[in-house]
């Protein structure tokens, strides 16, 4: 588009403005010869393992972190996030429900509840909730 608006003779700053990009970014699509497209690097190879994720998905007892684990060992190369909504994309499009997954229970975290400070004596005491 840079080069379509700098054939029609259009300053850079009014190319910028039209585009909604800084002046210097028009600058240097002007000093491009070729404008090259962008490449996606990172790319994952997640959709290989579209299969045995839905499989997965579809029996009880698994956490999306066992089926992350599972695609590493078999070759999968991206990260967690990208894993975690790849699974929610298939979730989503194949209609699989909530219920099928872990739910992971919160268990109570101990904390320690002061009782009493009588005679210079603290008093102590575990317990599952404030």
């Amino acid at each position: 588009m840079v080069k379509k608006l700098q054939a029609q003779g259009l300053s850079k700053r009014k190319i910028g403005r039209e585009l909604g990009i800084s002046r210097n970014t028009v600058k240097l699509y002007f000093q491009q010869d070729i404008l090259v497209p962008k490449s996606h690097p990172k790319r994952t190879n997640i959709e290989v393992f579209s299969n045995y994720i839905l499989s997965k998905m579809k029996t009880n007892g698994y956490t999306n972190m066992e089926i992350i684990n599972d695609i590493r060992k078999m070759g999968y190369t991206g990260g967690n996030t990208q894993a975690y909504q790849y699974q929610s994309f298939l979730k989503e499009t194949n209609r699989i429900k909530a219920l099928n997954y872990v739910e992971q229970q919160k268990q109570p975290i101990p904390c320690v509840k002061r009782l009493s400070n009588r005679g210079g004596k603290m008093c102590w005491a575990f317990s599952q909730s404030y």
